[in-house]
């Protein structure tokens, strides 16, 4: 961080400090989830806690989770490595799409007002978004560990998941490039390992094994795996909920018109 006073030769005496405050090229921030007394840790999925292992809103927390982190992660990324096949951008479509869903819960969202879920702009499956990393993007906790689903059913539970004070109708499947990332920080220990090694994971781009080989995500055949969500972190900003006085945060539909390409910043 640099500080620097600039003065204003005039009979005012003008001053005004500027502060500049330079990052890396790549840094990471964990956030911690407290969890709560019920062992859910603030996480929600369809405004649902503790369902059924086989149903697809299911949180169980820590007690089934292989491995127990209770981190968030929060990986910016403003520039890439040479030879990296990665492009920085918005991985998420342009139009709302609320995956033909019709059982999203009815709460209030972030303006009181009681609604299901309407503008979902979940990850682009195009292609040509696969290689697609968010510039700024946040990882679910093992807070949000999941039993095996179906491609759909991973789709869902990211629309549908909440954790602490980042709502609901905001987190989303990962890009193939994201996972694939994500896998290379925890094998250069710059995170914990995340993705269980050889665990069949979904992305947006299909199902993964989470195994690099040439440094690259495998494929898997799998028509049942895992999901970690993400959370556009980039786009939301400090746009969050705020707990209750029992420091715990009630579900609620964060969803918005897509109308400013960045609101917060």
């Amino acid at each position: 961080m640099h500080t620097d006073k600039v003065g204003k030769p005039d009979a005012d005496n003008f001053t005004k400090t500027i502060t500049i405050t330079q990052y890396p090229q790549m840094y990471i921030v964990a956030k911690r989830n407290n969890g709560t007394t019920s062992n859910y840790g603030n996480v929600y999925v369809n405004n649902n806690q503790g369902s059924s292992w086989y149903d697809w809103m299911a949180v169980n927390g820590l007690g089934s989770a292989q491995n127990s982190n209770i981190n968030m992660y929060i990986i910016n990324v403003t520039q890439l490595n040479i030879g990296d096949n990665y492009i920085i951008g918005d991985p998420r479509v342009n139009t709302p799409n609320n995956l033909g869903y019709n059982n999203w819960a009815r709460v209030d969202d972030m303006d009181g007002v009681s609604r299901r879920l309407q503008y979902y702009y979940p990850t682009d499956e195009s292609t040509n978004i696969s290689n697609f990393i968010a510039p700024k993007f946040r990882i679910a906790s093992s807070y949000g560990v999941v039993s095996s689903l179906s491609d759909i059913e991973a789709k869902y539970r990211c629309a549908g998941y909440q954790e602490q004070n980042c709502p609901a109708g905001r987190w989303r499947v990962p890009t193939k490039s994201e996972v694939e990332y994500i896998i290379k920080l925890s094998e250069e220990d710059k995170i914990p390992t995340l993705f269980n090694p050889g665990g069949n994971y979904w992305s947006a781009h299909g199902a993964l094994k989470a195994t690099l080989k040439n440094n690259q995500v495998q494929t898997s055949t799998s028509t049942s795996c895992f999901v970690r969500c993400v959370y556009d972190e980039w786009y939301w900003g400090n746009d969050t909920i705020v707990p209750n006085n029992n420091g715990r945060y009630r579900f609620t539909w964060g969803d918005r018109e897509r109308t400013n390409p960045n609101p917060t910043n």
